[in-house]
């Protein structure tokens, strides 16, 4: 067996019983997040994918992929919620920001000034 399958072999059945374990647990507001795991440009963040449903990603650093799993809770098994090739998405440089960095540039800017003449009034 090939160390990467082996590799995702172990964090496929860690990533289960921390999904599950999640499932299960007492929500509280003294308990800490749950840890990021990975090893070798694999890395697993569980997370309450939505009200009351546990989950996690699965970030592959080498393949540039983002990886959502979801626990269906009547079932107890765990599923692919979704799939996506980040590699393009790093080189957006404004998409679906508010306010864009180029409005950012231009309020700095007024503020900048309006200290200037502040400044020089007095």
């Amino acid at each position: 067996m090939t160390t990467r399958l082996w590799q995702l072999l172990v964090l496929n059945s860690v990533l289960t019983g921390t999904v599950v374990a999640a499932a299960w647990a007492v929500k509280s507001p003294f308990l800490e997040p749950e840890p990021i795991g990975g090893t070798a440009g694999l890395f697993m963040v569980p997370s309450e994918i939505a009200d009351g449903r546990w989950g996690c990603y699965l970030l592959d650093i080498d393949a540039a992929t983002l990886v959502t799993y979801q626990l269906d809770a009547k079932s107890s098994r765990l599923e692919l919620a979704s799939s996506r090739i980040i590699a393009w998405d790093r080189r957006l440089k404004n998409f679906n920001t508010h306010p864009s960095p180029a409005d950012v540039v231009r309020i700095a800017r007024l503020i900048e000034e309006s200290r200037k003449l502040r400044d020089q009034g007095r």
